[in-house]
């Protein structure tokens, strides 16, 4: 029984630190991947942030040239001649509008796997807190089993006399 009690104990510690083992990889692989995703992200943002740089760069001098062909027009104005107007246009901010929707995202990615990272942790957590109780039941049961042979042990030798009063 004693041997037997001790297998079972045995086999649950193992059992036990497999789940922590297992519970640590992964969350450490859910850290990692989260660690990852936000790094790309920190990338792509001041990648974006360049890009917002360099579009406002191209505006100031956009507005330059603008001003400058301004003052060309009113100076041609004065004459009968007629000047078109040969602004660019601006470059639309698709760019910036990806680098916005890739933030958004990976935002929703990195809430996701961090909600799969509790589930894993809550689901694992049950399974040892359900082995703890097994374990718990188990070792009641043997003590049980243990003292029921010790009182048929102490029965079995037992003897009844009866005194007079």
């Amino acid at each position: 029984m004693t041997m037997e009690n001790n297998q079972l104990k045995v086999q649950l510690t193992n059992e036990k630190d497999a789940g922590r083992k297992k519970l640590n990889e992964l969350k450490k692989g859910m850290e990692k991947e989260i660690d990852n995703i936000e790094a790309m992200r920190r990338k792509e943002l001041l990648a974006a942030e360049e890009t917002m740089e360099q579009q406002k760069q191209e505006q100031r001098e956009m507005g330059m040239r603008h001003d400058a062909l301004m003052s060309q027009k009113m100076a041609a104005a004065a004459k009968p001649t007629a000047v078109e107007d040969k602004t660019e246009s601006t470059k639309p901010p698709s760019t910036l509008e990806k680098m916005e929707k890739l933030v958004a995202e990976q935002k929703t990615e990195i809430k996701r796997l961090k909600k799969d990272l509790r589930i894993t942790i809550a689901t694992w957590e049950k399974k040892f807190e359900i082995l703890t109780k097994s374990f718990h039941a188990i070792k009641d049961e043997m003590f049980l089993r243990n003292n029921f042979q010790r009182q048929s042990a102490a029965l079995h030798f037992a003897s009844v006399s009866y005194t007079v009063r």
